[in-house]
């Protein structure tokens, strides 16, 4: 077992989802410490899941956290355990077994890489997920590079990316020494790409291993058209502005708007009444300084 790289796997009201993935993880070729996180299930997920796996240490939190949250109690258990680097999973992906095995010769062969990235592919079809994101500075705009595109090896070639998803990443412990925890107030959506950015600015690498793979089943937590993407979505497209377009934020606060104005329009016109009222609300939130999580209940349908 290797001892310098933790996989650090967050549950949340998603059993099945994570035996998967950390079975997965298990059947790797290279042997790794596991760590799940259960982020308070109010299913029993997490009791569930201990029963299944008594030999792994499963961090119970006394609340949803969310993502930067749950993830960061991982973290700092890594850290006592000695961790160089630890890989954070989605509890809905699915690695293939040499997928961490080439994420390790990645951290290895770059010493200024503070973030290593896998190829996602969606797992219902195969396309691309992500081979690392790009930004758009004119809507503060996180595009996760090959989204939706088929597979036909165009980006095979080892690449430096402006952000690694969430989705499934590997991170250097020293560089998070130097620049801190996931940031927690996002709860939910683009506190990954926030997290990249600091890494960036303080003389860091992000990297994407292409030959390591991971299968997605994308939104399966949140819920693809959902009030409660929705509304993190708007909330906090509008707090990454604040904090990360510089220069161009009054330029880039006028065009994000407009585009928010636009989707809550399609909402409306596509039967989805609730998700318009949740984008609204997230607005709202976000110019009463609201952060974390939501204050009042979201659907994920």
């Amino acid at each position: 077992m290797t001892q310098g790289l933790v996989v650090i796997v967050l549950n949340w009201c998603g059993y099945e989802r994570t035996v998967a993935c950390v079975d997965s993880v298990l059947a790797s070729d290279l042997p790794t410490r596991v760590l799940l996180v259960d982020n308070a299930s109010p299913d029993g997920s997490g009791d569930r899941l201990k029963e299944r796996y008594p030999s792994l240490d499963v961090i119970s939190s006394d609340r949803n956290r969310g993502y930067g949250g749950g993830n960061n109690l991982g973290i700092r258990r890594a850290r006592e355990l000695g961790a160089e680097s630890v890989v954070l999973l989605n509890n809905d992906v699915v690695i293939e077994p040499d997928c961490l095995r080439l994420i390790a010769k990645m951290l290895c062969r770059h010493p200024r890489a503070a973030l290593v990235a896998p190829k996602i592919v969606h797992a219902d079809d195969g396309t691309i997920g992500a081979v690392g994101g790009e930004m758009r500075w004119r809507l503060a705009e996180a595009r996760q590079i090959g989204h939706l595109e088929a597979d036909r090896g165009q980006y095979d070639e080892v690449r430096e990316v402006d952000f690694a998803p969430g989705t499934a990443v590997a991170v250097r412990m020293a560089a998070i020494d130097e620049v801190g925890v996931i940031p927690e107030d996002y709860f939910l959506y683009l506190e990954d790409v926030d997290w990249s950015l600091r890494f960036r600015k303080r003389g860091w690498k992000i990297l994407v291993e292409p030959r390591a793979r991971v299968a997605h089943r994308e939104s399966s937590s949140a819920g693809k058209n959902s009030p409660l993407k929705g509304y993190y979505y708007v909330r906090n497209n509008l707090l990454f502005a604040d904090r990360h377009a510089g220069s161009c934020l009054r330029t880039t606060s006028r065009a994000l708007r407009g585009k928010l104005v636009r989707m809550v329009a399609r909402e409306l016109l596509s039967g989805r009444p609730s998700v318009a009222e949740a984008m609204i609300q997230g607005y709202l939130d976000y110019r009463a300084g609201a952060t974390g999580a939501s204050p009042r209940p979201l659907r994920m349908k």
